[in-house]
Order: C-alpha cells, then sequence, then structure tokens
C-alpha cells in the first residue's frame, strides 16, 4: 500500500527540502547526518560493442585504453580519469572521446551503438553482456567498486511504511548483490 514518487538524478538531494523519505545513492557517501543501510555493491567494467572492437582493435592492456574513443559518465569523481585496477594495482588512465555524459544509462547506450568504450557499472550492462550486444574489454580490469545504500534522514523513529521499503529494497531486490 506503498504510494512511489521516483525521482530519477544524479544530484545530492536535500532529503528534508525536497520532502524524500528514503534515496538510494551509490558511491561514497558524505553526508554523515544520514542513517545509511548498505543494499549492495557495483562493480564499473570496460565494455565495448563488438562492432567497435571489430573495427578498432581490442586494447590488449590497460595503456592501449587511452588510444580508444571512450564514452565518459561525468558523475565520476576526480579528474577526469579512469581509475582501472588489475590485479592489485590501480592506474589512472587518461581518456578521451565524442561524449561526455551524466548517466551510465547512455554511456551504455552509445557503448552498444559502437561509439566506443565504456566504463559502466555491472547491473546498466548485465543484460547487454549476457545477450552479447556488449562484451567486457580486458576482462581482468575493473574500476572502482561502488557501495550502494539507502539513506534516510536521522530520526528516532522511521515512519513504518519507511522501514517496510527498506527491508523489500534490502532482501527482494538487492538481497543477492550484499557482500559481507
Amino acid at each position: 500500500d506503498l504510494e512511489v514518487d521516483l525521482r530519477l538524478s544524479d544530484r545530492f538531494v536535500d532529503l528534508a527540502t525536497d520532502g524524500i523519505d528514503i534515496a538510494i545513492r551509490i558511491g561514497r557517501l558524505d553526508d554523515s547526518a544520514l542513517i545509511a543501510r548498505k543494499l549492495g555493491q557495483s562493480v564499473l567494467m570496460l565494455v565495448a560493442a563488438p562492432g567497435y572492437l571489430a573495427a578498432r582493435g581490442e586494447p590488449q592492456g590497460i595503456d592501449e585504453i587511452s588510444h580508444h574513443r571512450c564514452i565518459r559518465d561525468t558523475n565520476m569523481r576526480g579528474d577526469g580519469n579512469w581509475p582501472l585496477t588489475q590485479g592489485h594495482e590501480t592506474q589512472r588512465i587518461a581518456v578521451s572521446g565524442h561524449y561526455l555524459v551524466n548517466s551510465a544509462r547512455m554511456a551504455r547506450d552509445l557503448a552498444v551503438d559502437g561509439e566506443g568504450i565504456a566504463l559502466c557499472p555491472d547491473y546498466v550492462v548485465r543484460d547487454d553482456l549476457n545477450e552479447g550486444r556488449l562484451v567486457r574489454v580486458l576482462c581482468d580490469v575493473s574500476g572502482p567498486t561502488l557501495d550502494i545504500h539507502a539513506v534516510h534522514l536521522s530520526q528516532r523513529r522511521l515512519a513504518r511504511r519507511s522501514r517496510a521499503l527498506l527491508d523489500f529494497l534490502a532482501h527482494d531486490r538487492f538481497g543477492d548483490m550484499l557482500t559481507t
């Protein structure tokens, strides 16, 4: 019996000012005034369309990524370089390309269309990988692992409807993503 008012945004919103009971945040949490419940994790991975790789060649190492057209998601914090990890070593790779987007879904769409290599969350590209529209580039290389949290204002008592939604998200929607 919940009414869901879903607002999709990559900007940080003020829950109190905007009248939001619960927000899902992906990545580092900065606001210590919020109560957070970890729902899961997502790994960023390099992906491209098979046609793009056939035309441009597949990178053989991290250092070759910078020679490719890359689709950059401007929501990634930092200097615009991609933090890529192979084994226990992380390198910041300078990337460039024709597209700067503020949506992982749009980066995925452009990658599917053959516009370049994208660094996308696993949950955004899972179906495309399974169905062959995208392939992983440098399978032993990954981007950062991002925590997924449900956050709410610190209150002595959370409304029953909000508690029910949190429990639903944690157990029914994200339960298989939790790692301990």
